[in-house]
């Protein structure tokens, strides 16, 4: 999958994309809605529920959106942190992992949450 910028997109079309169990529909559903939805708490929402799937592309997606709505919204709830941390371990998703919690770091401060 080659990188793109995901559009704003309306709920109802994150959420079909969300819910369709493609990878490429839900990682590009996952950065979009952290761009793009002013929604913090939605946003964290699923990242929380998509965090942990059984797909490490899907995963690593997630971990990007975090340090996305970190950057956006200057605020993070603090269980997102600690998901991210533990892609860390693994080598699919380690390096989306680092860059989400450097955002994380850089734009929360120091002490990550």
């Amino acid at each position: 999958m080659r990188f793109q910028q995901p559009g704003a997109r309306s709920r109802a079309e994150l959420q079909a994309d969300l819910e369709s169990r493609d990878r490429e529909r839900v990682a590009t559903a996952l950065i979009s809605a952290a761009l793009n939805d002013p929604d913090r708490e939605w946003v964290e929402a699923i990242i929380v529920q998509f965090i942990t799937n059984e797909d490490p592309w899907v995963r690593g997606a997630a971990a990007l959106a975090a340090g996305h709505t970190a950057r956006i919204h200057r605020d993070l709830d603090a269980r997102i942190a600690p998901l991210v941390r533990k892609l860390l371990e693994e080598p699919d998703t380690s390096g989306k992992a680092r860059d989400a919690l450097d955002d994380i770091e850089m734009f929360l401060g120091a002490g990550e949450p």
